[in-house]
């Protein structure tokens, strides 16, 4: 019993150790008068800044720029010298390079094929694909690699960082809240030297977020999700940033009573005379094209008459959606989208969305 009493006591205790570090940088960064920026929905990082020289923390690692940035406040700080030369794998953070007129420094980035836009600052860049090759990192010489955490990836990264480049994890998708998601510019502001720029953008989006759910006057009761190709529905979590967008737009998840993520084709059916819209996150580009995708799919749209909504608006030739380039990092525009197909408020139009049309 002692033996367990005190390996108890031992694990308790290593597990607070990064805890005890984190508040004891923080305490120290206060002490020589660095000021803490307050996160409003973000919960993933924390920002110091004493005029132009900045700390933070993301995801459990130590960041510094600036003239006078203290270097040894905190062990293994990471200092971030210079950004002139970046790889973005993922493009739900390009709209705030595009934000803040730095998509130039972007010099490698991830499927570039599969973004809607790459004309002017974005020409020059390298497709890197899916999974990079090592040695194309080290010809391109990057200041910061911007990727996402992925197990398939671990022994890239370590490759990577081996050669002295940062590798940043921003997982922007872990955020529950759209304005969560939206905050998360401001990390990367303080990476590319451009805090106070990229908290202006945020303020105005939670401005604009706020106005147009206030426009909100009816509600419609939504289908989420689409077919997954075991046979089962795949509902949208209801944790995620996206589920909240649709809420705040007036949408009502007719499935919301079900507990779990996967329910059943019948299940889908027996719900569809309270179905108001159908909101799949498939780029849809017609009725036909729907019908097309599985038997069940076609049985579905020919057994009810709710409306169908996908953001297939704006889309290039290799199928890559405006939507995924610009929307997760604009929550606000979304909401306006939603709106919009949903008719929740005074004056809405389908025609005035920017990414979703109305299949029927």
């Amino acid at each position: 019993m002692k033996i367990l009493s005190t390996l108890f006591f031992l694990l308790i205790s290593f597990s607070c150790l990064p805890s005890a570090k984190k508040e004891q940088c923080q305490n120290q960064l206060r002490k020589l008068g660095y000021l803490q920026y307050k996160n409003q929905y973000a919960k993933n990082f924390n920002i110091f800044y004493k005029g132009r020289n900045f700390y933070w923390e993301l995801e459990g690692r130590w960041y510094s720029r600036g003239p006078n940035a203290p270097g040894d406040v905190c062990a293994s700080v990471i200092n971030i010298k210079k950004s002139n030369r970046i790889i973005l794998m993922s493009s739900t953070l390009l709209e705030v390079f595009r934000e803040l007129n730095l998509a130039q420094n972007i010099v490698g980035i991830g499927e570039k094929k599969f973004i809607f836009n790459v004309r002017g600052k974005l020409e020059s860049a390298i497709d890197l694909g899916h999974n990079p090759n090592p040695e194309t990192i080290i010809a391109l010489k990057p200041d910061i690699f911007i990727g996402y955490y992925s197990p398939v990836l671990t022994g890239f990264y370590e490759k990577v960082e081996k050669l002295g480049v940062p590798v940043v994890f921003i997982n922007d998708y872990e955020q529950q809240h759209p304005l969560g998601r939206a905050e998360q510019r401001l990390i990367l502001g303080a990476f590319l030297g451009q805090f106070n720029q990229a908290k202006d953008l945020f303020l105005k989006i939670v401005k604009n977020y706020q106005k147009y759910k206030n426009l909100v006057q009816n509600k419609r009761n939504i289908l989420l999700g689409s077919l997954a190709p075991s046979g089962a529905w795949r509902r949208v979590n209801p944790q995620s940033d996206f589920f909240q967008v649709v809420s705040d737009a007036g949408g009502v998840d007719v499935l919301s009573g079900t507990p779990f993520l996967n329910v059943s084709a019948e299940k889908v059916l027996s719900k569809v005379k309270n179905v108001d819209h159908w909101l799949p996150q498939v780029a849809y580009s017609s009725i036909d094209n729907l019908k097309k995708e599985s038997n069940f799919l076609n049985i579905l749209v020919k057994s009810s008459e709710f409306s169908i909504s996908t953001y297939g608006k704006r889309i290039n030739k290799n199928g890559g959606a405006e939507f995924w380039d610009v929307a997760m990092m604009r929550p606000d525009l979304l909401l306006f989208d939603l709106i919009q197909v949903f008719s929740t408020s005074a004056g809405a139009d389908p025609k005035l969305a920017r990414w979703y049309k109305v299949l029927r």
